[in-house]
Order: C-alpha cells, then sequence, then structure tokens
C-alpha cells in the first residue's frame, strides 16, 4: 500500500495524505481499499472545500499524536472549534460525517451540545443557534413546552 494517498477536493486542491491519516478517514480507506492499496490515482473528494479539509487534517494529525481514551471533548478540540463560526463548524461537521470520521463526529457533536447549553434550554434560543426555521404554530409550542418540560 501507498504510503501517502492523494485527494482532490471541490475546489481542485491536490492533498497528499499519509496513510496512517486516510486509516481514520473509513471513506477514504474504503476508497483504497476498493483500489487494492495501489492508488496511483487522485481520489475526489468533490464536495468537500479544501480549507474544511485541511481542518480535518489538522484534527486528525493532532488525534493520532494524542488518542484522548476518555472520549471526553479535549481542550485543543474546544479551542480549535470555538475558533470557527457557526456556519463553518456545520461544514466541518458534514465533512466529518461524509467522511465517516467517528471520532471527529463524536467530538464535535459533543461541542454543539455544550454550546446549545451555553444558548439556553429555551427552543427559540436552540432554533436561533442552529439556524433552524420556527415552523411550530402557538398549539405545538404549548404541547413541545408540556413534553419537554420547557417554558417560554
Amino acid at each position: 500500500m501507498n504510503s501517502r494517498i492523494k485527494f482532490e477536493t471541490g475546489d481542485g486542491e491536490v492533498f497528499e495524505v499519509p496513510m496512517e491519516c486516510v486509516k481514520n478517514i473509513k471513506t477514504c480507506y474504503q476508497m483504497v481499499e476498493t483500489l487494492g492499496g495501489n492508488c496511483g490515482v487522485t481520489l475526489p473528494l468533490s464536495n468537500i472545500r479544501s480549507d474544511i479539509f485541511k481542518d480535518i487534517l489538522a484534527w486528525l494529525n493532532i488525534y493520532i499524536t494524542i488518542k484522548n481514551p476518555s472520549n471526553d471533548l479535549t481542550s485543543w478540540e474546544n479551542e480549535m472549534f470555538s475558533s470557527w463560526s457557526r456556519d463553518y463548524l456545520f461544514e466541518f461537521m458534514n465533512a466529518a460525517s461524509f467522511l465517516e470520521i467517528e471520532p471527529l463526529i463524536k467530538s464535535t457533536s459533543t461541542f454543539v451540545a455544550i454550546q446549545l447549553t451555553k444558548w439556553g434550554n429555551k427552543h427559540n434560543e436552540m432554533r436561533e443557534y442552529l439556524s433552524v426555521a420556527d415552523e411550530m404554530n402557538d398549539v405545538d409550542v404549548q404541547e413541545f413546552d408540556k413534553i419537554s418540560g420547557l417554558n417560554d
């Protein structure tokens, strides 16, 4: 198997990724295995931007080095995710999901859950953070509040 695999992002940037990283990116690793491990071609990641992929690789390099056995959100992850806009974070999460990087999906999901608690426990505030339109009418809101125990 090649020690470095080439990937091209949707905006045309080519990355040479060490096999150690590729093994942690399930979607990419499956592509490599399907090709028999000898990837003389550049594999496409057409729905991922280069800036997102760079940050995924940066996260992976730290993750591989540290290997956090506790599964808790680490301070370096919190610092990394906090430095981004919400929109960028959600694009990053979508890319992690597409690439099937389970520890990264768990870390970003934990980070978003923590952010939601900072925004408050009211569904309007959570909707605002998540940029979700409010499609509930007054009856729906009352029913939700009754079920959830939340009151606006």
